[in-house]
Order: C-alpha cells, then sequence, then structure tokens
C-alpha cells in the first residue's frame, strides 16, 4: 500500500512476518510504475518480509523538497514496528540509500552502483577520459553529498570493477569518505560483469537473505562475499555478459561453455523480473 504519495517521492510498505524490514530505493527509469512498483517488491511478498519502498515520479535523485515528510513517514513506521531496519538501493537509490541511512537510523545499507555528482575532471587525465564523455557525464544531473557528510552505518557496496561509471563512483566515495570519522565502515564488493545492473545478477536467487543475515550479524562479510560470488559465477545474465566481453581473450573457453548442458540447469535460467 501507499503511505505518502506526492508530485514526486512515492512511499509503499508492506509488513510481513518479520521483525527488521527492509527499505529500498529504486533506480532511475522506473518513473511511470511508482506508484505500482517498488524495488524488491516480489522479493519481499514473496518472501513474507517486511518492506518500505521509496519511488520517484521524477529524476530527482531523491532529493526534492518532498523527501523531507517521505522520510518522516517511513521513520515512524521503522522506529514503533521493528527491531532491525536494511537499506537497499540501486544507482540513484544507492546513493539515497547511503545519503539517508542516519535519518533513517539503518542499522546497515547495501548501495548497489550507487550513481551521484562526481568531479569528473578530476579523473580526466588518470582515465584519458574523452571529452564527449565528461560532456555526457556531465548532462546527466545527480544527487551529491554533503561536505560533512560520513558514514556512520556499516555500508557495502557492490560495483562492476570493469564499468567505468561504477568503478568512479567507487573511487570518489573512497576519496570522499577517506578523511571522515569511522570510514571503516565502507566496504565493497565487487560483481564483475554486472555492467552497472547489479541486480540483474541476483536474480532466481535468495542472495538478499545472504545480506539480511549478515547484517543481523548472523554470517561474517568473509562469508557473504563468497555467497554473492557464488551467484553472480553461476547467474544467466551475467554470464552472458561474461561471454560476450570475453570470447575474444577465451575463445575455446567461451565454445566449451556454450556446448556444454549447463544452459539447462533450471537454477541458471532467465527469470521474471524481481
Amino acid at each position: 500500500m501507499i503511505i505518502y504519495n506526492s508530485e514526486d517521492i512515492v512511499v509503499h510498505y508492506e509488513s510481513g512476518d518479520t521483525n527488521y524490514v527492509i527499505v529500498t530505493f529504486m533506480g532511475i527509469g522506473e518513473e511511470n510504475n511508482s506508484e505500482t512498483e517498488y524495488f524488491l517488491k516480489g522479493y519481499c511478498l514473496k518472501h513474507k518480509i517486511s518492506c518500505i519502498g521509496f519511488t520517484s515520479k521524477k529524476r530527482s535523485w531523491y532529493t526534492s523538497s518532498y523527501m523531507k515528510n517521505a522520510l518522516k513517514k517511513a521513520l515512524s513506521i521503522i522506529t514503533q514496528n521493528y527491531q532491525h531496519s536494511i537499506g537497499i538501493g540501486f544507482s540513484a537509490g544507492g546513493f539515497a540509500a547511503i545519503y539517508y541511512a542516519k535519518s533513517l537510523n539503518l542499522d546497515c545499507v547495501f548501495s548497489f552502483a550507487p550513481s551521484f555528482k562526481i568531479d569528473i575532471e578530476y579523473y580526466k587525465s588518470k582515465y584519458n577520459l574523452s571529452s564527449n564523455h565528461i560532456n555526457h557525464f556531465n548532462s546527466i544531473w545527480r544527487g551529491n553529498f554533503n561536505k560533512n557528510e560520513s558514514i556512520e552505518k556499516k555500508t557495502i557496496v557492490l560495483f562492476d570493477p570493469y564499468n567505468l561509471t561504477d568503478k568512479l563512483m567507487k573511487e570518489e566515495l573512497i576519496r570522499f569518505f577517506e578523511e571522515k570519522p569511522r570510514n571503516n565502515n565502507l566496504l565493497f564488493i565487487p560483481i564483475f560483469y554486472a555492467l552497472h545492473l547489479i541486480p540483474l545478477s541476483f536474480r532466481r536467487s535468495d542472495i538478499y537473505h545472504e545480506m539480511i543475515y549478515f547484517s543481523l550479524g548472523r554470517i561474517t562479510f568473509d562469508k557473504l562475499k563468497e555467497k554473492i560470488s557464488y551467484v553472480r559465477r553461476h547467474n544467466i545474465t551475467n554470464i552472458y555478459h561474461r561471454l560476450r566481453l570475453g570470447h575474444r581473450q577465451h575463445p575455446l573457453l567461451t565454445y566449451r561453455v556454450l556446448k556444454s548442458n549447463f544452459w539447462k540447469n533450471p537454477k541458471i535460467q532467465k527469470s521474471k523480473k524481481i
């Protein structure tokens, strides 16, 4: 159900059977579905997990004036009903999950390929960025962190090291927060061959449960990374990108994979939208 609806921000809420709540932030591109869908809706409903889902009708990067009241609504539900709260967001939503972690009193944050404003000129010479690349990057308005921002909650950033934008965002997070207090709360997990679209590498898996277990202190960070790596390597979309990007360097391996019965495994078939 919708508990807050404005000209921009929409907040959904579905109670489940859990003493914790997942707070999600949708990425850009789903503005037309902001009143009907939210990030991880299907997963949370299927597993009866309580979820608060933030969506946006505009590409405002969750920075519009409507966020103030939206946050109040969500925080009231969190504090009155749940012992633990976990934030998960993708792209612009990944930025929002980090940005509003303190305001929502989140215990842990998972930020999938966060996208935010950076000083792209700083990386121009390091990565030999073309003028076209810089102009394209600057043409997209993004939210940005405040100068006094600090990461006080355990924050796990998932990114594709082979995707330039993801790589730049990771470096900027380290550069921005490296001198801030308690920056050891910032952790990174590489999701190779995701091409920025991290959630697609997790389809038809229960990896979000592993993230929850980590947030609740039931598994270690190393165990979480191991679980995520396994899921990623057996995901059909991730395998496709791996073969498409690496077939020239590894033609024999690509041939063997395509000729094997690997594709008949029901665990790695294409899935419905999460």
